[in-house]
């Protein structure tokens, strides 16, 4: 069975990123305030104390590992939370609720996988969000749920995989830049 999910993981991988070898990386990481890295070389080993510790505003960088976490954004805006890269940068909700639940505004994600939970890989509370270059998959409900708000991406680089799907209500709002409406 681990051997299954192990050439499944780097199968999905592959189908993820196989078109993008010629692609240039076209914005530069922004400057951390805060940086997160599980073997202690960081502020935080865990990136839910990095995010409690967050100012509105922060920029926080995840270094490459796996964080065996459930990630909940709150009580502080307008942040970005940067990884190292899909299959590099690895949010694992341990079959958690959601790997990533962001109840605020203005959360900036890129460059993760979310992946092992119980329900959602994403669960959008509130607030409008950016998420951009991830890789959500293997999540038992929903790759990402949207309630009561507005997700953006900025390219078509967030994959979503082995993740059921359910239609969205009609208030909430999936644009790529193509500004498609949910519904």
């Amino acid at each position: 069975m681990k051997i299954e999910k192990t050439l499944l993981a780097l199968l999905v991988l592959v189908l993820a990123f196989g078109g993008c070898a010629g692609r240039k990386t076209v914005a530069p990481m922004p400057d951390a305030d805060i940086v997160v890295a599980a073997d202690g070389s960081g502020d935080y080993r865990t990136i839910g104390r990095a995010i409690d510790a967050a100012d509105d505003g922060d920029v926080i960088l995840v270094r490459p590992g796996r964080y065996e976490e459930e990630v909940e954004v709150e009580d502080v805006d307008d942040i970005e939370l940067i990884g190292s890269g899909p299959g590099m940068t690895i949010i694992d909700a341990d079959d958690g609720y959601a790997a990533l639940a962001l109840n605020c505004d203005g959360v900036i994600v890129s460059g993760f996988t979310l992946t092992g939970a119980e329900s959602h890989g994403i669960y959008v509370k509130d607030g409008h969000h950016m998420i951009d270059h991830c890789l959500v998959y293997d999540n038992d409900d929903r790759g990402i749920y949207i309630s009561n708000s507005r997700v953006y991406t900025r390219s078509m680089t967030t994959t979503i995989r082995k993740s059921l799907t359910a239609s969205l209500p009609e208030t909430d709002e999936v644009s790529s830049p193509t500004q498609t409406k949910a519904g």
